[in-house]
């Protein structure tokens, strides 16, 4: 299961929303404001939208799930933890957000790349937030205490009686211009009942539609990225090369590793602008790499015809209400959540949620997201794949040859701003 699951810190960012409210409609635009507040605030009250989170884990049973825009994970160890899933940290202390560690560091400024590092694996956890975070300082300038302000991150869970950590989780670490530290995960993870090795790689990819953040999401995929080398006894931890995302993947075909990139890339195939280069062809370019879409579109991101209407992972509008500028009235109505991954270590992929799509723009402005039933401005991307064993790598794929699960029986489920 791949899903982006809409930060607390940003959910109340002026989405305009299906009206479930029972009272009659405003008579002024002062009182229409103000009820279209109240609309919002009922359609993503946090204890609703967890609730309904848990909801769709408990129904898919994903063997992982990868989520983008979690600002709550101390909540979410525990629910989830009673759906018997973890994100690691197994014997390390109770999980304390990286910004309170990493004081004094007001809700602006950035702290040294090395020290986030080093709380992230302290904390043992594959969760990875950006810090700092535009969710974070919303919170604090809408009036949040700054310590229990949390910034929004990646994490990987997976299925505790099913899976275990094969080896500890790699944070691979970046910083940008404005230094804002973040970093993408690697997890090494191996199946209990049989030791098949499986890795996820959980990533998203900055915002914008325009050519520009095009650019700048291609750069993200090859950028160079930083490790923590191993802790010597008396010496200071040193900071070492570590993969880019497309590094990983080559990697991973290299190695024969079957592997997982789950992915909010704010980047659908089929982009206008995709002959100048796209995150679709940039990853489906890396030989050995597919895609749980590509049904629907060939490895440069045209389309094939397969169906009427492409699918999307996304359907949301912001009204006057937004506090962010650029993105008023901009109908996001695109696929832009993926799931790539090896071949042929990895196969047959199905999808066990949807996909969505419409007719038209009309239909998808009647069924906006947020919404009571999808607590998020992202479907969820849950799929099936057979998880090959490496000595069957090239033999037929079947069932037996060991599934994988994000929905249903023998499945496998996944998932910024």
């Amino acid at each position: 299961m791949q899903w982006n699951l809409l930060a607390r810190g940003m959910a109340s960012d002026g989405f305009e929303v299906e009206d479930v409210l029972a009272e009659p409609p405003a008579d002024d635009e002062s009182a229409a404001v103000a009820r279209a507040a109240r609309n919002l605030s009922a359609v993503v009250d946090p204890l609703a939208r967890w609730a309904r989170v848990r909801e769709a884990v408990a129904a898919y049973s994903p063997d992982l799930i990868a989520v983008q825009e979690l600002d709550w994970l101390s909540e979410a160890i525990g629910g989830l933890a009673a759906l018997g899933y973890e994100c690691g940290g197994s014997g390390a202390p109770p999980y304390a957000p990286p910004h309170t560690q990493l004081k004094p560091t007001p809700a602006d400024e950035p702290p040294p790349l090395a020290s986030y590092l080093a709380v992230l694996e302290a904390s043992g956890r594959a969760f990875a937030p950006k810090v700092p975070s535009v969710c974070r300082q919303l919170k604090v300038a809408a009036g949040e205490a700054s310590d229990a302000a949390c910034d929004d991150g990646i994490c990987l869970f997976w299925k505790s009686g099913a899976w275990e950590a094969a080896a500890p989780v790699e944070y691979c670490g970046s910083s940008n211009a404005a230094g804002r530290c973040r970093a993408h995960l690697r997890v090494r993870l191996r199946r209990i009942a049989d030791g098949a090795p499986l890795t996820a790689v959980v990533a998203h990819l900055g915002s914008g539609s325009s050519a520009g953040a095009e650019a700048l999401r291609l750069a993200e995929l090859e950028a160079p990225t930083t490790l923590l080398a191993p802790h010597v006894l008396g010496e200071p931890r040193r900071e070492v090369a570590g993969p880019s995302l497309l590094g990983c993947m080559r990697e991973a075909v290299a190695a024969n590793e079957p592997t997982l990139l789950c992915l909010d890339a704010n980047s659908e195939p089929d982009r206008a602008d995709r002959a100048a280069g796209s995150v679709w062809a940039a990853v489906r370019g890396v030989e050995g790499v597919r895609s749980v879409w590509e049904e629907w579109f060939d490895s440069s991101g045209a389309p094939t015809g397969a169906a009427a209407a492409q699918p999307v992972s996304t359907n949301k509008r912001r009204g006057q209400l937004s506090r962010q500028p650029a993105k008023v009235d901009e109908h996001a109505c695109r696929l832009i959540d993926h799931v790539f991954y090896t071949a042929p270590t990895l196969a047959l992929p199905e999808h066990a949620f949807g996909p969505v799509a419409f007719a038209d723009e009309a239909a998808a402005l009647a069924a906006p997201l947020p919404s009571l039933a999808v607590p998020s401005d992202h479907y969820p991307v849950v799929v099936d794949l057979l998880l090959q064993p490496a000595a069957e790598v090239g033999a037929e794929a079947t069932p037996e040859n060991g599934g994988l699960a994000s929905g249903g029986e023998g499945a496998a489920a996944e998932e910024e701003e």
